[in-house]
């Protein structure tokens, strides 16, 4: 662990660099990469402050669908078991087994919004802002 500049400060600075600096003195394709750039920046840090919370909200729905696992600690290992928890989720889905009418399926609605609402979070809560005042979510 680093004291200064934090990660935070980091992308904070590369990001308002490329929003107040790049995109207003270029064009065309350079300036749709420096705003695409600056959006990615954002969304790290985003991610960097929700990862937590968001893995262990998913894993909660996880268990409630597929049945309690143990939920490993370091953060290589949780993208890993998500992935493959996600994956059997699917396989799930595909089956038939949480279709409407099942003992799961309002469980299965739940836990997919949240999993949407956690990517929107991350990747434009924006949206989720929008949405909330129009009183969708």
């Amino acid at each position: 662990m680093h004291d200064r500049p934090t990660l935070h400060e980091i992308l904070d600075v590369v990001q308002g660099f490329l929003e107040a600096e790049v995109v207003p003195t270029t064009t065309g394709r350079t300036q749709f990469l420096a705003r695409v750039a600056a959006n990615l920046l954002g969304q790290a840090d985003r991610e960097i402050d929700l990862e937590s919370g968001h893995f262990e909200e998913a894993w909660r729905g996880l268990e409630a669908l597929l049945g309690a696992a143990r939920a490993p600690s370091d953060r290589a290992s949780q993208r890993e078991a998500f992935e493959r928890r996600l994956n059997l989720l699917c396989e799930e889905i595909r089956s038939g087994r949480l279709d409407s009418g099942s003992a799961q399926h309002e469980t299965l609605l739940r836990v997919l919004r949240a999993l949407v609402r956690a990517k929107l979070e991350i990747s434009n809560p924006a949206l989720l802002a929008a949405d909330a005042e129009r009183g969708i979510c």
